[in-house]
């Protein structure tokens, strides 16, 4: 991703981060960040529930501007070009989904619905 927004957008990235999960974590690594020479003049935060919350973070501590970006997967070919659909793509990870409410299923001995393929 970060190689990709420098090449596409001529920005240069300070720090990619995979403490979103990890509330403490995060601050502190926004903290750390923001205290550094190099500290970030924007953010870009993937759009889940606690990258809102960091989002917040950053603005009521820092007054800086946060984007979001959406993790959407996207098909790509054999020279990593994105392809027109994502139809195998998506088959594949309903696949994986069915293949684990089979497996809660069996395992809870419940019976959650799997998606049509």
């Amino acid at each position: 991703l970060a190689q990709a927004l420098e090449r596409s957008y001529a920005v240069k990235v300070e720090k990619v981060s995979f403490t979103l999960t990890r509330n403490q974590a995060m601050q502190e690594e926004i903290d750390s960040l923001m205290e550094s020479s190099s500290a970030p003049e924007v953010f870009l935060m993937e759009i889940k529930a606690r990258g809102v919350e960091g989002a917040r973070y950053i603005r009521e501590k820092y007054h800086k501007p946060v984007f979001y970006t959406n993790n959407v997967p996207r098909q790509v070919d054999s020279d990593f070009k994105p392809m027109k659909d994502n139809t195998e793509l998506d088959r594949l990870i309903i696949q994986a989904l069915n293949k684990a409410v089979e497996r809660f299923n069996s395992r809870m001995k419940t019976s959650f619905p799997t998606c049509p393929i």
